[in-house]
């Protein structure tokens, strides 16, 4: 009997922080004090929605976003969001090659994907799936590779549950 309590307690101590938490939280919502976009390990059935090509180069004139270098520039091609879903944004990487660099962001909800440079060679990248899960990558346009990339997490409900669940105590 006394065998069965110790993996009961153990087994507590070791499964419960897994159900509280679902998530490596950095800090758990209880101690927000409010609420915050949170990070968690990339999903890779998200990984189809992001498709990475390549085009010839047109001689259209588009807004285009320069590196601080003015050696790259991309450009974001939204979709027309009076049309019904789904929705998907092209973004066009100009590298000095002789071709573009197509990020498309295949299927994402009705929130503008957002793009900016964090310096000469890197973009930052974010689209949101739906209402509370979304994603960010971060683009290398020299190595033309994806070198970062995680999920975001709306966190306003987990905020409102911990909040509910102090007022109660």
């Amino acid at each position: 009997m006394f065998k069965i309590l110790i993996i009961y307690i153990f087994a507590f101590i070791i499964f419960l922080p897994k159900v509280c938490y679902s998530f490596d939280w950095h800090t758990p919502p209880d101690k927000w004090s409010e609420p915050r976009v949170f990070h968690s390990t990339f999903e890779n059935r998200y990984n189809e929605q992001i498709v990475i090509t390549s085009t010839e180069i047109t001689n259209e004139t588009k807004k285009c976003q320069y590196s601080d270098n003015k050696a790259y520039w991309f450009t974001l091609q939204e979709p027309d969001f009076m049309k019904s879903d789904p929705w998907s944004t092209i973004i066009e990487i100009f590298n000095e090659r002789d071709y573009l660099i197509n990020i498309q962001l295949v299927d994402h909800n009705q929130y503008e994907v957002k793009a900016k440079w964090i310096n000469e060679k890197l973009i930052y990248i974010q689209v949101w799936w739906g209402r509370v899960l979304g994603s960010y990558l971060i683009y290398d346009v020299e190595k033309e590779q994806v070198i970062i990339k995680e999920m975001l997490h709306d966190g306003n409900i987990p905020f409102q549950q911990y909040q509910q669940v102090r007022d109660k105590e």
